[in-house]
This record gives C-alpha cells, sequence and structure tokens, in this order.
C-alpha cells in the first residue's frame, strides 16, 4: 500500500487537532476546516452550512468540561478520510458528570475548490452516548431493551 500523499497526511493531522482542540470558546478554528457550504448529518442532527455548525458545536460544548478523541482505524487519502474514533468526555448532566467513552466512525470529504470539509457524516449509538448517560432516560433504554430482547426468539 502507497504512502499517503503530503496533502493527504496535512489533511489527517488537521482532522485529528481540530477534532481534540476544539472547545466552545474557540469555534473559529472551524473557519479553516469546514467549508461555507459544509453538510454535516448524525443520527442526532442534520446541519448545513459553517455558521450553523459553528452554533450547533458552542450549544453542543457549553456542558462539556473535557473532551479527547482517540482515533484507532482510518483510511484517507486527498479527498476523504473514514476513521474510527473513541470519545472521551465528562460534560454536566450526562453520566452525572462522571466520564462516558462513545464508540463511532465519520466520514468526511473534502471540496476540491476550497479543500475544507464539504461533508461530514457521523455514525455512532445514540443508546450508548445519550439514552444510557442522563438519568431517568437510562431506566427507560434499558426496559425497552429488554422488550426487544424478549421478543426475539
Amino acid at each position: 500500500m502507497a504512502s499517503p500523499s503530503p496533502l493527504a497526511e496535512e489533511r489527517w493531522q488537521l482532522t485529528q487537532r481540530v477534532w481534540n482542540e476544539l472547545r466552545a470558546d474557540n469555534l473559529e478554528i472551524l473557519n479553516d476546516y469546514y467549508d461555507p457550504e459544509l453538510r454535516f448529518q448524525d443520527p442526532i442532527s442534520s446541519i448545513k452550512g459553517l455558521e450553523s455548525m459553528k452554533a450547533y458545536y458552542e450549544n453542543l460544548y457549553q456542558n462539556v468540561k473535557d473532551i479527547e478523541f482517540e482515533f484507532t482505524h482510518f483510511l484517507y487519502d486527498e479527498t476523504q478520510q473514514f476513521f474510527s474514533w473513541t470519545m472521551r468526555l465528562k460534560a454536566k448532566g450526562l453520566n452525572r458528570g462522571r466520564p462516558v467513552a462513545v464508540e463511532g466512525t465519520s466520514y468526511l470529504r473534502f471540496s476540491e475548490e476550497s479543500g475544507k470539509v464539504i461533508q461530514h457524516r457521523d455514525y455512532f449509538d445514540t443508546g450508548e452516548f445519550i439514552y444510557d448517560n442522563i438519568f431517568g432516560l437510562r431506566w427507560i433504554h434499558r426496559m425497552v431493551r429488554r422488550q426487544l430482547h424478549g421478543s426475539q426468539p
């Protein structure tokens, strides 16, 4: 397998840096990462445009005390990236402020014109991330899973 080009490697390093440095108070780092016409989707949200993405992150990171991503498996070239990650975070209102770890994967595509991310798609288990870590919802989620499991042969 050939080594990635310098541009592909530069973009991969940028992704790792942005994902691990982003906080509610430094959203300007997204200006050099996302294209103004960005399309983002995850199991919870669908967002169009850089400014909407910044607003999303500002709200999302408002209660985050600490967050880091460990990138485990990855494939990338000059135009796209596909990778698996483990997100570890502490956030007010999530798991009573104790650390949470969530695994997921992401696909990023870069614009030929701007060289920035124009498509970002995240895949993760919302049950693992949200329902199992918010008091009250955890119990409901477990009951639903028991019902579904009990109905299987």
